[in-house]
């Protein structure tokens, strides 16, 4: 008997319905051919919470409380359960596993869809051979294309194995620094592998927009009659009155180029004239359609994502959730069949009826594929009147993107004329267009300037210069849609150029499938605010950010780590390589701040230590002054106090420290545990039950 487990249950009964069904079952559904199909619903596993992982002793009999000396909390062996909404639909699972010949993978096809399946099957410890289906859409003739290209699972263990790291990753960071700098501040302060810096991202652009103090600056126009058209003063960067982005900000030298240069002759210093082509852009992946649907619908990221699953789930559109803009080679022979099944919709006529099915567009290239293809329509029109008119107009955009890859390029003639006028240099720039192609349908149309025909030395008459008093503006605040395309592009979004030359083009924070869902948490969490189309930063997410160190608010680290991630996908790197890097890094930042924190608390504690001493000095003087105002010279009770009263014990009269054997100071945890501390060597050890310098505290364990 042949398994299918798919992802979800819509996945799993599209792929029923192609191969045939024979009847429906609690859980399952029995087809021809000897096959049964079943499914998940998402993770049916999740990882165990940290009090797993952590020794009870003497001092900690319940787990469940967060201590500094439990950190870092780096597992051995990772331990995965059932979640318990879930439960009964594992037994279905485990039941048909254990009788079937061959189980074949159907998770979506991305890392996720791969893990999420693979580690129930691990999970099951069921000896079968394993195979993977990977569906692209959901439509028929694309299910039988893939049920005849069913391939060994072997070959998508990279997927698997970076979806694990990624999730491994994400525990590590969360449990461990959230924990710490929550003890550290005594509040909570959650942390999130991506989510905090994002977050961060939009923290410092608030406070940006915040601060921002706009001035006037001013831009100078001369005016052409004879040749119908403006030039703008090309500021020279040498000039008087310029700001630090080399606006011309002092209205008087602006008068006085206006007066100098109106009608004076002006010369043609250049023209150049060239023959331009545009073609239409690349069809959407998830990132580029949230974007564009957030300014043109004013539909948040996780509204859009719901969308397109929708429309892929009613076999409308492929798969939603990828980065990919391109179409495999072979797909461009379907075009024609599947602009023409969408026209019986009567939906975008003029555009899909001048379709040129013989323009093939560079969006056709197989070699720029990843795990799919962009989302374009499947060509199956069968659900469409299920639709919402939302969703509808969702699916037009895509079915516009796509149909205008088959129209011709927009053409058009670019000019630059250059023209001195009193040794003040002014440009035009000018298009006119030749045919408008695409942009008929998709784009906008553009403004057409006549171009006139001006040579080298011509001279005219500037008529008139005329000042344009602007304002600077502060950056714009993100919208869902800007949001994802900062986190997909983080290097266009970082002003360090150190930082941005590590990044690559398409380094990002999350994934196409995880950052809709990382923007609702910090709505859902009170960190983020919808006003419009703008997300605006909460009190409460400020005072976070402040709160946290830079490193883990840095999004050139998360964009890091999300490349090592892609690396294993490619098999460029290990998951084993990528988790040691990974513990090792937190083991290391847990350890210099434990040893930031301690040098800190004993420096206040000797701050305190010579205050009380200063003001025990000051009451004892107080006291010695007998009746005449004289100080009788007594020798100062303070001098007699023990140092027992603070929580530590001076250097000088600790024990030996084991590595370095300078003097070790007592100390106390928060939870009131002794520990000595080397403030020599920074290390630190548990006090044994017999006052004894015991176990050396391992922070980097």
């Amino acid at each position: 008997m042949k398994l299918f487990i798919a992802e979800k249950p819509s996945l799993g009964r599209a792929i029923a319905e192609v191969i045939g069904i024979k009847s429906s079952k609690n859980g399952y559904v029995e087809c021809k051919n000897d096959t049964i199909v079943t499914w998940c619903f998402g993770h049916i596993l999740e990882l165990s919470k940290p009090e797993q992982y952590i020794k009870q002793d003497d001092d900690n009999q319940n787990s469940k409380r967060w201590r500094l000396e439990d950190l870092p909390i780096i597992p051995d062996r990772w331990v995965k359960y059932v979640k318990d909404g879930a439960k009964d639909q594992f037994k279905v699972i485990k039941s048909l596993a254990a009788k079937a010949d061959v189980i074949i993978n159907a998770g979506d096809p991305d890392r996720e869809g791969q893990l999420l399946v693979d580690e129930v099957i691990e999970y099951l410890h069921v000896n079968k051979p394993v195979k993977r289906i990977w569906l692209q859409a959901l439509d028929r003739e694309n299910i039988l294309k893939a049920l005849n290209n069913i391939d060994d699972n072997k070959k998508y263990l990279p997927y698997k194995l970076s979806a694990e790291a990624r999730s491994y990753s994400d525990w590590l960071v969360g449990m461990n620094f959230t924990r710490y700098f929550s003890l550290k501040a005594n509040n909570t302060l959650p942390v999130g592998r991506v989510q905090t810096p994002t977050l961060a991202l939009i923290v410092q652009r608030d406070l940006a927009i915040q601060n921002f103090h706009s001035h006037p600056y001013y831009v100078l126009h001369a005016n052409f009659d004879t040749l119908q058209l403006k030039a703008d003063l090309k500021v020279d960067e040498n000039m008087d009155g310029l700001d630090e982005e080399g606006r011309l900000i002092k209205k008087d030298i602006a008068e006085q180029i206006a007066k100098e240069t109106t009608l004076q002759p002006a010369k043609v210093l250049s023209f150049k004239k060239t023959a331009k082509k545009e073609y239409p852009p690349l069809p959407f992946n998830l990132s580029s359609l949230q974007k564009y649907l957030s300014g043109k619908m004013s539909l948040s990221a996780q509204k859009v994502l719901s969308y397109v699953q929708e429309l892929y789930e009613k076999k409308l559109t492929t798969y939603p959730r990828t980065d990919c803009s391109y179409i495999a080679e072979e797909q461009f022979k379907d075009a024609k069949k599947i602009l023409s099944s969408v026209s019986k919709l009567g939906v975008l006529p003029d555009l899909i009826n001048s379709a040129d099915f013989a323009i093939k567009h560079e969006a056709f290239n197989s070699s720029k594929i990843t795990a799919h293809t962009a989302i374009i329509p499947t060509g199956d029109i069968s659900a469409y009147s299920k639709l919402n008119d939302t969703a509808r107009k969702v699916y037009h955009e895509i079915v516009k993107a796509y149909a205008c890859l088959f129209q011709k390029p927009h053409e058009y003639y670019a000019a630059t004329i250059e023209f001195d006028i009193k040794g003040f240099k002014f440009t035009s720039n000018l298009k006119q267009t030749i045919n408008e192609g695409f942009r008929r349908f998709c784009g906008g149309q553009e403004k057409s300037l006549n171009i006139p025909n001006v040579k080298a030395g011509d001279t005219f008459v500037n008529k008139q210069t005329d000042i344009e008093t602007l304002q600077t503006t502060p950056p714009q605040r993100f919208s869902d849609g800007t949001l994802i395309e900062a986190m997909s592009h983080i290097h266009r979004y970082i002003d360090d150029e150190k930082a941005k030359a590590v990044l690559k083009e398409n380094d990002g924070l999350g994934t196409e499938a995880t950052r809709a869902g990382i923007i609702e948490q910090l709505v859902k969490r009170g960190y983020l605010e919808r006003k419009g189309k703008q997300l605006i930063s909460t009190t409460k997410a400020r005072e976070l950010i402040q709160q946290l160190p830079n490193f883990i608010k840095d999004p050139v680290l998360t964009a890091r780590w999300e490349r090592g991630l892609n690396g294993i996908l490619r098999g460029e790197s290990t998951f084993e390589e990528f988790l040691e890097a990974q513990k090792e890094f937190i083991r290391k930042e847990i350890q210099k701040n434990i040893e930031i924190r301690l040098s800190s608390e004993s420096q206040d504690r000797q701050n305190q230590t010579s205050k009380q001493r200063t003001n025990k000095g000051k009451q004892t003087k107080k006291q010695n002054y007998n009746k005449q105002g004289n100080y009788n010279n007594k020798q100062s009770n303070y001098n007699k106090q023990s140092t027992n009263k603070t929580n530590f014990t001076p250097a000088k009269n600790g024990p030996a420290c084991p590595s370095c054997a300078e003097p070790l100071a007592k100390y106390k945890t928060k939870s009131g545990k002794d520990y000595y501390f080397c403030r020599g060597c920074k290390s630190a050890y548990w006090i044994d039950k017999g006052g004894q310098v015991g176990k050396k505290w391992e922070f980097a364990r």
